[in-house]
């Protein structure tokens, strides 16, 4: 069958090498893997294992996890939502002209986007099958892709801006997504991540048992316990960072209650994110920081947000 154009310039996310289109398929020509072009979706996501999997088929299999996100957020296709308010305006401003979003869901951020910015080229990247589809089918201006953020099957430097909404805590791998990030926007372009933070002492992440269902003498002791020493490990961190200018932490969910409950609010979350560890990663990728919620000085230690922003820029040659 004869090979078309790749619309997408999506490239191999081993050997970077462009891919093919070859009928419903997406050929890498160095033989490292293959993806599915079905429903309007580009497929290149490789197996995963383990919890990975499960959540994985979770996202990909649960509409009702969708309408949920949707009904907690029912304006969130707006222009006005608080959150994305300052994120759009960077965007107009800059005019970016290629976005790429990551964990997209079923992409209510195109909708406003698209509504401020005219002739923006979105592209939106999920794991979840069932999420792209959905985002098809709801006519979401854009093209969807499924595939792992960790490994973006795009070329260096190939997007004006790229934008995470809601999305990092999801990720078992936080730091190489981070990295991608920055790898793939052009100089001069933006880096935007809006999230929660869950490494304040005193907050909680849904998505950690510290107990169990249900709860005795024994077991509310044990989840009393449970629940200080997380505190007292978030605690912890704030004094590294205060003292230690290269430290960074990313706390790993090891198995979400999701897998195990019926999904109420974040018990997918599959990591602790901190804010201060997502500032030094892109740092350390060369991007300056524009703007961030995080406060800044010694008060900024214990004052943490719980949502968390920051817009960085990477700069030009």
């Amino acid at each position: 069958m004869e090979s078309v154009a790749n619309p997408l310039g999506l490239v191999c996310a081993e050997c970077r090498q462009p891919l093919a289109v070859v009928g419903d398929s997406l050929v890498c020509a160095e033989g490292h893997g293959a993806g599915r072009v079905y429903d309007g979706v580009f497929d290149v996501a490789r197996p995963r294992e383990g919890a990975d999997a499960a959540l994985v088929e979770f996202w990909s299999s649960s509409e009702e996890y969708y309408e949920f996100a949707r009904e907690m957020n029912p304006d969130y296709e707006s222009a006005d939502h608080g959150s994305h308010r300052m994120l759009l305006q960077a965007l107009v401003n800059d005019s970016a002209g290629r976005v790429l979003d990551i964990g997209c869901g079923t992409a209510e951020f195109s909708v406003a986007l698209a509504s401020v910015l005219s002739g923006v080229d979105y592209v939106g990247l999920e794991v979840s099958t069932l999420a792209a589809r959905q985002a098809v089918a709801f006519g979401r201006p854009g093209s969807f892709v499924v595939g792992d953020a960790e490994r973006l099957p795009f070329p260096d430097a190939s997007f004006d801006a790229v934008i995470s909404l809601y999305a990092l805590e999801h990720f078992t791998h936080p730091r190489e997504v981070l990295q991608e990030m920055a790898r793939v926007v052009r100089p001069g372009g933006l880096v935007g991540v809006l999230t929660v933070t869950y490494d304040r002492p005193t907050g909680t992440i849904p998505s950690i048992r510290f107990g169990v269902k249900r709860l005795g003498r024994r077991n509310v002791a044990v989840y009393a316990i449970r629940r200080l020493w997380f505190g007292f490990r978030q605690a912890a961190k704030q004094v590294r960072y205060a003292v230690l200018p290269s430290y960074t932490a990313f706390e790993i969910v090891r198995r979400p209650l999701v897998l195990d409950e019926q999904y109420s609010s974040d018990m997918d979350a599959v990591h602790v994110v901190s804010g201060r560890s997502v500032l030094r990663v892109l740092q350390a990728e060369g991007l300056a920081i524009l703007n961030t919620s995080l406060p800044r000085g010694v008060s900024g230690y214990v004052r943490i947000p719980f949502d968390f922003r920051v817009l960085a820029r990477k700069p030009k040659p």
